[in-house]
């Protein structure tokens, strides 16, 4: 397996510029300067045409992609307009989705602007009808994340729980548990009920 290679900015911005070249001659995109503050990522480019904004970007520290569209006139005083391209290229072509982080980066580019151009033509000409989907899709997305994390926690609570009882630390235990009252088993309530009169 060879190593993951992290581009330089000249490497990610040469390649962005190639693999989303078909925006400029296929729909009438230009691109444009980024803005001059210092804590922008300059590991993007961004275009417009007369409808609609593209901004791709390098993230996790070399590691990933993003890709962002919205309306060509963003808001001035509040965030940007825009959402994500990975729920539309889920909904309209999962086998694509699977493959968009596969690869380093520069893989990762030429991925992501194969599903723009086969999932988002309707995007790129202006037609934002999507976006309530897109929503949706970010909202259930982001909710199974929390779940998951909470789940997490969960676990490792009890297992930190489970250890503080073996060694008789039991107002830790109660302070571990009672965060988990509403979740508990009969058995951990017990164990709670147990700890909190050795505790008085």
């Amino acid at each position: 397996m060879s190593p993951i290679y992290n581009p330089t900015l000249e490497d990610f911005l040469g390649r962005a510029r190639q693999e989303f070249h078909f925006l400029i001659v296929e729909f009438g995109f230009k691109e444009q300067a980024l803005p001059r503050h210092g804590d922008l990522n300059q590991f993007q480019v961004r275009y417009r045409n007369a409808s609609t904004l593209v901004e791709v970007e390098g993230i996790n520290w070399g590691y990933g992609v993003n890709v962002l569209l919205g309306p060509r006139r963003q808001p001035i005083f509040r965030s940007e307009d825009t959402f994500p391209l990975w729920p539309i290229v889920k909904i309209r072509r999962p086998d694509v989705y699977d493959a968009l982080d596969i690869g380093d980066q520069l893989s990762q580019l030429t991925a992501w602007a194969t599903a723009l151009r086969e999932c988002a033509e309707d995007v790129l000409k202006g037609d934002f009808s999507i976006r309530a989907e897109v929503k949706k899709l970010t909202e259930e997305e982001a909710l199974r994340g929390r779940s998951e994390l909470a789940e997490w926690r969960y676990r490792a609570d009890m297992e930190k729980a489970n250890e503080a009882f073996r060694s008789k630390d039991y107002h830790r235990v109660v302070a571990i548990l009672a965060q988990h009252e509403d979740r508990l088993t009969p058995a951990q309530r017990l164990k709670l009920e147990y700890t909190k009169r050795k505790c008085s």
